[in-house]
């Protein structure tokens, strides 16, 4: 609880005194959002309605987007910031697990995230006219995406311990994600369709922006497939995580840059 706590009084410390920073990058999300949304309403022979019911999965599927994408490269960007400072070797002579320490983390930033979302996402919608419905059920799909996410951003910090530098590794993993955001998975292939069941947040995306429109589409197979894929995704990202910190420490490699 102590670890909570500090974390988030940190985090506080954190925005109030780079609020500037993050005011930029909202933005920039900002403008690139109303970027594609200019060119998805202006589709020519094409029913109203159906523009309508477009853009409001774009939303949907931007909103996850900028939330997911922050959150995921969350764990990585921490544990290169403490070799940076030279602070990871304390961090791992803690009494608490790193493992622990950047689930905490985790946590604290998805919440971060969270409360940045939300405002974010009224503005979208008062620029756009568009009225959002919101349902029981995105939520269920929401957490349940959360669970992948933190299982591949615990991968993503162990390559990064045993690395050191991933390059854009994340960003590329965000960029894919920003592609399935905009673009729907029915009309791709059917090799498509099969690869979209077992990256973590594609098929889960898809359902968020298929329940704006109708909350009664979502079956218990779909949770069931959703939930498995989230479940083996969290374990093999803890586990991975572990492996390679292990390993890392066994070398005496925490400490090298």
């Amino acid at each position: 609880m102590n670890l909570l706590i500090g974390q988030i009084k940190k985090t506080y410390i954190g925005i109030k005194r780079y609020w500037f920073g993050s005011l930029t990058d909202l933005l920039f999300y900002y403008i690139l959002f109303m970027i594609i949304f200019l060119y998805t309403r202006n589709m020519k022979a094409v029913d109203p309605i159906v523009i309508e019911m477009e853009i409001t999965k774009l939303i949907i599927g931007y909103v996850s987007w900028f939330f997911f994408s922050l959150t995921l490269s969350f764990i990585s960007n921490s544990l290169y910031s403490e070799m940076l400072t030279g602070t990871f070797e304390q961090l791992s002579l803690t009494g608490t697990s790193v493992q622990s320490i950047m689930f905490v983390r985790f946590l604290v930033a998805a919440l971060q995230n969270i409360l940045t979302m939300i405002p974010f996402t009224i503005i979208l919608l008062l620029s756009t006219g568009i009225r959002l419905h919101l349902s029981i059920e995105m939520l269920w799909v929401f957490l349940i995406l959360m669970m992948g996410i933190l299982g591949l951003s615990f991968l993503l910090g162990g390559l990064t311990i045993r690395f050191k530098n991933t390059g854009q590794l994340a960003f590329i993993i965000s960029a894919i994600f920003l592609g399935t955001s905009i673009i729907n998975i029915d009309y791709s292939s059917d090799l498509a369709k099969k690869i979209s069941l077992v990256i973590p947040f594609v098929k889960g995306q898809d359902l968020l922006k298929e329940l704006s429109i109708n909350s009664n589409i979502i079956t218990g197979r779909m949770y069931i497939i959703l939930l498995v894929n989230a479940i083996i995704y969290l374990i093999l990202g803890l586990i991975i995580f572990q492996v390679l910190y292990n390993r890392t420490r066994a070398r005496g490699m925490l400490i090298r840059y």
